[in-house]
């Protein structure tokens, strides 16, 4: 018998913690003594209520279910909240939607909605779609989507159809985009990370302990060829894509949980189960996160949970027998069927390749013009059952010059634009917006730091200088206390960000104390010379420069990715000339392509390089994992512990055993290891920030546009703007 199967309603992780940090003081008295056990928790429960507004009827959520538990026992109290409701915004001028989106804050977003447990009476689809069933060319719209579609309530308006959306993008390294903007996952998380949302899987669930989880795929759902997708997908990946170790040469943590490869098992075409070794409470939220993402983002490395194995079939060897298989890679350019495989499970460049999201390739990340068309099978439905996508195209431009996206931006070339934009340019985009008929949507995430100085701690070209750079975590804060963090922040941010360590004091929930930031975070040039010079270099060279013990200059190499919304190897310009007049270090900075910038590290070829940090969510982006910026041998071994040995400093193996300790605990029973991990990481400056606060992304929004969430949250897990839902994104008609 199997489990039964919920959609949970998983709180995000933020919110668990500044509850449960006043939770605390009600379980335990002095001494750890428990006291009583008495714990209120909050949950958001979706029922449909009918408010009038203005004479419109809408639909909103306005019940809220609190739980308390009472020794052992729970009782269920249900609160009716007022909630206020905008009339909806359909048919408004570009002039009067604008206006109106004064009334959408953080207390009252407009997000929008996954209706769970509602199915549309009747459906629709876009004309040009129309005209292909007409044309005997495609089945009825009734044939093509799940019997019960992924529902989704716009956060404005219902469509229109058409349009073309139109963007940048910086090449085709620029992966981001696609594993961001068309998302694949088989679950994902909702607008406000509040909860994890159906996707492909419209129920799932776990046993007491969560080992063994059991997901349900939406019956009827399709590939974009109109092949039926099912649990053979996900098997046909987990045995002959991530099981064939000449395709995947090492299983991602979450596969080999418990020290053990987790167990994958088709119960029937529609129902999965997965069993792990130890508890995994966490998986879901990891399958609706980055961690496990989908084959857009992760297919070209054999990831991505499941793969279309009615396409991919042909070209792998245990289908077709190795020679039949080699002879196709031969013939297409690769050295192996196992690696031409990947290229052929790789969305962005494989036209064939048929996929999960909104829309499909018709060319290539790797062509001028990127184009994608809307896809006539996909899943997912408005509430008031019109087929998504509502844009018939999405149409990017590889703009690999940086400085000349901005310009197209600031011209109003772009309908949506938000990754590669300058924040420095704000001002411009401010002067310009009315002219280009475009206004500015802010994105930002808590404890970024989007210029950063990182130094590897696996490196060893050179033992001497590695001596100070990846051993002496005092040489480290000496360079950090010789940064004018002021002058920075007026430059890049316009005055508007938080200055001070990587773990800047309230910049998330996990760095609310101050040391870091008084010790290493502001500028000391005295005590940062003090101690370069205890550790032994005070000599200096005729030009002012520090000198190794061996009478060599010291010089810091650092590599600086290129054709970003911050131009890092400028900044690596101004820390030079901040370290050379405050301290005598010499630092030279090596502008690279982001292509090249991945051979570097996979090669573990930097002493270090200046990039942005991520969101600072510590367990849904593995921020206490090393990454390849500053640690590429670190991060090969903490991908999964159990396989092998890692001989670097001690601090990153004690962090990642708190890391690996939290997952697989409930949210109250992580919170320690959590910020045991985060302390080792601040404590030990293995990157060195400067500024963090200042907006993440700055969007440029055509006046035409609707239902872009507002406020949207970044955060890489979430993949923005991939928690807006897209594919609800409409061009109105009337201005355009």
């Amino acid at each position: 018998m199997r489990a039964k199967l919920t959609t949970p309603r998983l709180r995000v992780f933020r919110s668990y913690v500044l509850g449960l940090l006043v939770i605390s003081a009600l379980l335990f008295g002095c001494g750890g003594e428990t006291t009583e056990t008495l714990v209120e928790v909050t949950r958001i429960v979706e029922v449909e209520k009918e408010v009038e507004v203005k004479g419109d009827t809408v639909v909103e959520t306005v019940v809220v279910e609190k739980e308390v538990i009472v020794k052992g026992d729970t009782v269920i109290e249900t609160v009716i909240e007022t909630v206020v409701v905008e009339a909806a915004r359909k048919g408004m001028s570009d002039a009067d939607y604008v206006a109106s989106r004064e009334n959408c804050t953080t207390e009252s977003p407009c997000h929008p909605k996954i209706l769970t447990d509602f199915v549309p009476s009747s459906f629709s689809e876009a004309p040009m779609l129309t005209d292909l069933v007409n044309a005997g060319k495609l089945p009825p719209v009734e044939q093509r989507i799940p019997a019960k579609p992924m529902v989704i309530q716009p956060a404005d308006q219902i469509g229109p159809y058409g349009g073309i959306w139109n963007l940048a993008h910086g090449g085709s390294g620029d992966r981001a985009v696609p594993s961001r903007n068309w998302q694949d996952r088989s679950l994902a998380w909702a607008t406000d990370y509040s909860s994890v949302v159906p996707k492909i899987f419209d129920e799932w669930g776990a046993n007491g302990d969560h080992t063994v989880w059991e997901f349900h795929i939406r019956e009827g759902i399709r590939w974009s060829d109109g092949d039926p997708m099912t649990t053979a997908d996900y098997m046909f990946w987990y045995e002959h894509i991530a099981g064939n170790k000449e395709v995947v040469k090492s299983l991602p943590f979450w596969m080999n949980w418990g020290g053990e490869v987790a167990k994958f098992e088709a119960v029937d075409d529609y129902n999965l189960r997965i069993t792990f070794a130890e508890s995994f409470p966490i998986f879901a939220e990891f399958i609706a996160s980055g961690t496990v993402a989908g084959p857009t983002a992760n297919g070209r490395k054999g990831l991505g949970m499941y793969a279309a194995s009615h396409y991919l079939e042909q070209f792998h060897a245990e289908f077709v027998g190795v020679d039949a298989a080699n002879k196709l890679a031969e013939d297409a350019g690769f050295e192996s069927w196992a690696k031409y495989i990947l290229n052929r499970n790789d969305a962005p460049l494989n036209t064939d390749l048929p996929v999960m999201t909104p829309w499909l390739n018709i060319t290539t990340i790797a062509d001028s013009q990127w184009i994608l068309e809307r896809n006539p099978y996909y899943f997912a439905t408005d509430n008031e059952g019109n087929q998504l996508p509502y844009l018939d195209r999405v149409v990017l431009t590889m703009t690999e010059d940086n400085n000349v996206l901005n310009l197209n931006a600031i011209a109003g070339q772009y309908d949506l634009q938000y990754r590669h934009t300058k924040f420095a340019n704000y001002p411009v985009f401010q002067e310009n917006a009315s002219k280009g008929n475009y206004r500015i949507q802010l994105f930002r995430a808590p404890g970024r730091h989007q210029t950063t100085i990182y130094f590897n701690m696996d490196w060893a070209g050179d033992p001497e200088i590695a001596a100070y750079t990846v051993d002496s975590v005092d040489f480290r804060k000496a360079l950090s206390m010789a940064i004018d963090r002021e002058q920075i922040n007026e430059v890049y941010y316009l005055g508007v960000g938080q200055e001070g360590s990587y773990c800047a004091q309230g910049s998330t929930i996990w760095m609310e104390d101050s040391k870091w930031d008084d010790e290493f975070g502001v500028l000391r040039v005295d005590e940062a010379n003090k101690v370069l010079d205890g550790l032994g270099l005070s000599e200096k060279d005729s030009s002012g420069y520090r000198l190794l013990p061996s009478g060599e200059r010291l010089t810091l190499e650092l590599v600086a990715p290129t054709n970003y919304h911050i131009d890092h190897s400028e900044f690596g310009e101004m820390i030079s000339q901040m370290w050379k007049e405050n301290i005598g270090i010499d630092l030279q900075v090596q502008p690279v392509s982001k292509s090249l910038l991945g051979e570097i590290e996979a090669g573990n070829e930097h002493m270090g390089e200046i990039n942005v940090t991520g969101p600072f969510f510590p367990v849904l982006e593995s921020r206490l994992l090393p990454s390849t910026r500053w640690g590429p041998l670190a991060k090969q071994w903490a991908d999964d512990p159990t396989a092998s040995e890692y001989g670097g400093p001690e601090w990153i193996v004690g962090m990642v055993d708190d890391y690996y300790a939290a997952l697989s605990k409930g949210p109250v029973e992580r919170v320690d290891d959590v910020q045991a991990g985060v302390n080792a990481l601040c404590d030990n400056v293995p990157y060195i920030g400067t500024v963090t606060g200042a907006a993440e992304r700055v969007g440029i929004v055509k006046n035409y546009v609707r239902n872009l969430p507002y406020p949207l949250p970044f955060s890489v897990f979430g993949g923005t703007p991939g928690n807006a839902f897209i594919e609800t994104l409409s061009l109105a008609t009337q201005e355009r």
